[in-house]
């Protein structure tokens, strides 16, 4: 047997002064009765008894008192997503924990009216004592949910919980899906997931048509895929602002049976400054800055024609900005660009002042792409260069490489020659792989800036052969990677796999180095509301607000740098904006469900329970308030009758 001080944990002293105040109170009561009824001494020792009885019934009935069983105790927590027949498995004996939001379908359910109601997990805690087993029925609880139970609920609490789970079939529905948030006119939007099969009311052979649709309704592509299989659709964004693209999914008679939106917010693209030094001519470099100038890309071309001199080639640049750019080799210079381009000599012909301005500007936030030959790779590592010694390369014995180019969201199908080397760097960042697994361009971050090695040089023969639209692709997904960041304050992408949804926090980051900071989150026609940041103390310029979004639909959030954060204006170095979308919970279901349940199975995956011999139930007080009503009634029949 076990006593806690129950009600009164929160407070002991409390309970320190009620229990001297019962004690007093007893003996005042004691010292009364010897007073009256000394010549009575049978109904004196009858006093006292139930005096002394009804003190002990009160201090029990305020205190908790468990007693050794060798049965557990099972509570049951119903999630999201529970089915009927879960439902029926119950019974009246168990503690039930309903967590919000459920099925409105089941709530009619006897189990359901019976239950406690709970906002949070962590209430189990507080309303089933002991919790010495739990059953999680439904879709379990999300890896938000299980971060907050493992941050409020110490260790060995949890340890000592036989947690089991038993989840519910997942319907027909789009899962394991993943899309960019923010894109630029011209980039393409790539939406990749999964079709899960249900396997109670679906067909392995039925092929099932899915649809990427404009905001006015327009089918951008299509794609025919069985349950089980997974999906890429892609399409180009056009027009600026915040737009819901919508995916679609029917069955061979055309019946709509998912409709699940996608938000995307669309910017304008900004023209971006690249300087190209090259040793030599080469098709790469000119098919390269022929696609980016169609886009308003300012490009320099630097094209060595003998050791000490260079012939320039300036597009898309004014008269006053080319003449400021007749030395575009230095640390002034280069901070004006966001992108350099080198070829392997190039690289090796830099000099000491050359390198030293390039390593300052890199520092700062210069995108470098180093387009690796025969000769650099031969040189490696490279004595002059030392803040290059993060990269690696090892030039390969072998008479021609060639491999398939992947890199996030690609479709390319077709081998391209590629330089015959092995690539690395420290931190592991690879942007494009082969279809071996080889690395074929890899990022080192240096400082704000970072640098790029590529084994791809010939890229070209994509655009010469009508590839256009993956030679498009594959140059925008390295320019995003390395190019340097538009403005001094800028918002952290969103995960491409993150979906945002109402009731429930996520973060949001922004990079800058303005020592101070303010928010305001914008929900038109609500007024500005100043949201506070905090800052990481391992980046610090990092700094991260916390949103609880409670109703679906956009927000805007505007970082500002200014002093006074209620003027809202343009984005500048100094203010920043950017959209997100919270999505409703009716949406994306079969995912959610799926993330639950994966988050779930992972942490019991990893549950370490340590049974115990013993086990503890608290004491039924039904007989304490017998007891102390039987000893009150007697103190009261004395007291009238006699």
């Amino acid at each position: 047997m076990t006593f806690s001080l129950g009600t009164f944990a929160a407070n002991p002293l409390m309970a320190v002064v009620l229990l001297a105040l019962l004690l007093c109170t007893l003996g005042a009561s004691a010292y009364l009765a010897l007073l009256r009824l000394k010549k009575h001494p049978i109904r004196l020792l009858l006093v006292w008894l139930s005096s002394t009885v009804a003190s002990l019934c009160i201090i029990a009935l305020a205190i908790d008192i468990q007693v050794s069983t060798n049965d557990q105790l099972t509570s049951v927590l119903i999630t999201e997503g529970v089915s009927l027949e879960q439902l029926n498995t119950l019974n009246d004996e168990q503690n039930i924990f309903i967590l919000k939001p459920v099925d409105e379908s089941l709530s009619s359910h006897k189990i359901m009216q019976e239950g406690v109601v709970i906002q949070d997990p962590v209430q189990i805690f507080n309303q089933a004592s002991p919790l010495q087993a739990l059953h999680i029925l439904g879709s379990g609880l999300s890896e938000q949910q299980w971060q907050h139970l493992n941050t409020l609920v110490p260790p060995e609490i949890l340890e000592a919980i036989n947690i089991k789970f038993s989840p519910k079939q997942i319907t027909l529905g789009l899962v394991d899906t993943s899309f960019q948030k923010t894109l630029a006119v011209g980039e393409f939007l790539e939406v990749t997931g999964r079709l899960h099969r249900d396997t109670v009311n679906s067909n392995e052979a039925t092929i099932f048509e899915l649809a990427l649709l404009n905001p006015i309704g327009e089918v951008l592509t299509t794609q025919r895929i069985r349950a089980g299989e997974s999906f890429n659709l892609s399409s180009p964004m056009k027009t600026q602002g915040q737009w819901l693209y919508r995916l679609q999914l029917t069955n061979p008679g055309s019946r709509l049976l998912l409709d699940e939106p996608i938000a995307i917010s669309v910017g304008a693209s900004t023209p971006l400054q690249i300087f190209i030094k090259q040793s030599a001519p080469s098709f790469e470099t000119r098919q390269f800055s022929n696609w980016a100038s169609q886009y308003g890309t300012k490009l320099l071309i630097a094209t060595q024609i003998s050791k000490h001199k260079d012939i320039q080639q300036a597009i898309n640049f004014n008269d006053d900005e080319i003449a400021k750019l007749s030395e575009p080799f230095n640390l002034k210079a280069l901070q004006s660009f966001d992108l350099i381009v080198l070829d392997g000599r190039a690289v090796l012909a830099l000099s000491t002042e050359q390198t030293q301005a390039l390593s300052s500007s890199v520092q700062q936030g210069l995108g470098v792409l180093i387009l690796v030959d025969s000769e650099l790779a031969a040189s490696w590592p490279l004595e002059h260069i030392e803040w290059l010694d993060e990269l690696s390369i090892t030039p390969l014995d072998i008479a021609s490489y060639s491999s398939i180019p992947s890199w996030p969201d690609s479709s390319i199908e077709e081998a391209i020659d590629i330089n015959k080397a092995d690539v690395s760097s420290s931190s592991q960042q690879i942007l494009v792989t082969g279809n071996k697994g080889q690395s074929l361009v890899v990022k080192q971050n240096m400082g704000l800036g970072s640098i790029g090695l590529s084994l791809i040089n010939t890229s070209y023969s994509w655009q010469t052969s009508g590839k256009t639209s993956e030679y498009s692709h594959y140059w925008q997904s390295l320019l995003k990677q390395l190019a340097r960041p538009n403005q001094s304050l800028q918002w952290q992408s969103e995960d491409t796999e993150r979906i945002n949804f109402e009731d429930a926090s996520f973060v949001q980051c922004l990079y800058g180095d303005a020592n101070s900071v303010t928010f305001a989150i914008l929900v038109n026609p609500q007024k500005p509301q100043e949201i506070p940041l905090t800052n990481w103390l391992l980046q610090p310029q990092k700094h991260c607000l916390t949103l609880w979004p409670n109703q679906s639909g956009w927000y805007r959030l505007h970082a500002s740098a200014e002093p006074n954060v209620k003027r809202i204006s343009s984005s500048t170095a100094k203010t920043v904006d950017t959209y997100g979308y919270v999505y409703s919970k009716e949406n994306w279901q079969a995912l959610r469900q799926s993330q639950a349940i994966a988050a779930t199975e992972y942490v019991l995956k990893n549950h370490q329970y340590i049974a115990s011999s013993n086990y503890y139930k608290n004491l039924n007080k039904f007989w304490v308030w017998v007891a102390l009503v039987l000893a009150l009634s007697i103190l009261w029949v004395e007291r009238k009758l006699f």
